[in-house]
C-alpha cells in the first residue's frame, strides 16, 4: 500500500469517529496488494477526506447540487467556489470530526 492510501477498515473507522456526512463523499476504493500478499481495498484519494468540495450532494445525473460545508456557495446560479468557501468549509468540517480530521490532517502532513 502506498504511504497516503488507507484501507476500507481505516476508512470506516475514520468516518465513524467524526460525524461528517459521509453519504456524500464519492470515494472509489482500488485493489491493491498488501505486505502479504493479500489484495484489500484502498483509497488512494485520503486527500478527498479534507477538501470540503468532496462533501457534496449529487442529483440523479451526479451534478452537484449543495456543498455541505459551504452553504454560501449557491450551486443552483452557477457560483464558482472560492477561496474563502473552502476556507469556512474546512473550518465547519473540523468543528464537526473534531480530534480525528486532526488527526488526519497531521498523519498527511497538511495541517
Amino acid at each position: 500500500m502506498t504511504e497516503k492510501s488507507i484501507n476500507h477498515k481505516e476508512l470506516l473507522t475514520f468516518s465513524n469517529l467524526t460525524n461528517l456526512e459521509w453519504q456524500f463523499v464519492d470515494l472509489e476504493p482500488q485493489d491493491e496488494e498488501n505486505e502479504n500478499g493479500k489484495i484489500v481495498k484502498v483509497y488512494d484519494k485520503t486527500n478527498s477526506l479534507l477538501t470540503p468540495e468532496s462533501f457534496a450532494r449529487k442529483d440523479a445525473r451526479g451534478k452537484i447540487e449543495k456543498y455541505q460545508y459551504m452553504e454560501n456557495v449557491d450551486v443552483k446560479r452557477g457560483e464558482k467556489v472560492m477561496k474563502e468557501d473552502k476556507k469556512e468549509g474546512l473550518f465547519k468540517m473540523r468543528q464537526k470530526a473534531g480530534i480525528a480530521m486532526e488527526y488526519l490532517e497531521k498523519w498527511q502532513g497538511s495541517y
